[in-house]
């Protein structure tokens, strides 16, 4: 284990590991659907065993809004978001850059439910969804019409 760690509760852990390097920006994703823009560059680097720095307080979020995931952002490819209902959602790298709108949504959260996961793809590869007890499915990216899916409802089959 490394020495580099965060000085936070117990009741706090960490929940998102990423790698990115000093020239890229971020994303943010939320529960929400929500996505914020973030410089890297703009984020403090700390010493070992910092406090840190509550990365809520650069953005207008809801009372009872989560982050849910963090991405480097890119310049190919595409983002594909999956709901909790299962729902899967594919869209264009550009809509991604630095002249996005900070909480622009980006499906209709009423229809598709709370954002669960996001993952960079290359529109051609396979998509893996794994639920929090272990079922998974795959998937080629190939067979969604226009990047989209509707409804897994085999996700929430138990064993």
């Amino acid at each position: 284990m490394g020495v580099f760690d965060i000085d936070v509760p117990a009741t706090d852990y960490p929940a998102i590991l990423l790698s990115a390097k000093e020239n890229q920006n971020l994303l943010l994703f939320t529960d929400k659907a929500r996505v914020f823009y973030q410089n890297i560059t703009k984020l403090p680097e700390t010493p070992v065993h910092a406090k840190g720095e509550n990365l809520f307080d650069r953005f207008a979020l809801e009372a009872d809004e989560k982050l849910v995931s963090v991405l480097p952002e890119r310049a190919q490819g595409y983002v594909a978001l999956v709901s909790q209902t299962g729902r899967v959602r594919c869209l264009r790298h550009h809509l991604f850059g630095e002249h996005i709108k900070p909480g622009t949504v980006m499906y209709h959260f009423a229809e598709f439910g709370p954002l669960a996961s996001v993952c960079w793809t290359p529109g051609d590869a396979d998509q893996f969804i794994v639920t929090r007890r272990g079922i998974a499915i795959r998937f080629s990216e190939k067979l969604t019409p226009l990047k989209e899916i509707m409804g897994f409802a085999w996700l929430k089959m138990t064993r």
